[in-house]
């Protein structure tokens, strides 16, 4: 704040040497007026935190997005790295399995729908979800769950589930 007042006090003794002409002098002074009320609200305003369910979709966000776009890297870093499929020993024979039917596919078409999100008991939440899938080999619609932690890197994905009906 010291600096902004600074900075505008100093802005303000150069535009009464500069401008002498009354109207540049009141736009000027509207200039600085408004620069003031800029750095005051810079210093005062603090970020206003993204909230954890607003978090958790922008993390099933960037998990679709991989994964629609075939992205191998972007997609594995959307889970844990403790993550292990129900199919596998661990996590990389997961991810090796994950890699390979990327590679394999020409293309995806991914849509979610109806997802609702909410916290458990254990601070960790899950996102429940219609899904979508059609790529150039296999397409289905099924209901699923993703379970989310939160790790120094963001929330990730350590559980994944069918949801039978």
């Amino acid at each position: 704040m010291l600096l902004c007042n600074v900075v505008s006090v100093r802005a303000w003794q150069t535009m009464r040497q500069i401008h002498c002409d009354r109207q540049k002098l009141v736009v000027s002074l509207l200039i600085f007026i408004s620069s003031f009320f800029v750095c005051q609200s810079a210093v005062v305003a603090a970020p206003t935190p993204v909230s954890t369910p607003e978090a958790i979709y922008a993390a099933l966000d960037r998990w679709q997005i991989a994964w629609r776009e075939l992205d191998k890297d972007g997609y594995i870093s959307s889970y844990s790295p403790t993550f292990v499929g129900k199919q596998y020993a661990d996590h990389s024979s997961w991810v090796t399995s994950r890699e390979k039917r990327l590679t394999s596919q020409r293309w995806i078409k991914l849509k979610l729908s109806g997802i609702v999100i909410f916290v458990r008991n254990d601070g960790k939440y899950a996102a429940n979800f219609t899904q979508q899938y059609q790529s150039d080999s296999f397409s289905e619609t099924s209901r699923k769950q993703l379970l989310f932690a939160k790790y120094p890197k963001g929330w990730l994905i350590v559980s994944e589930s069918e949801i039978k009906n």
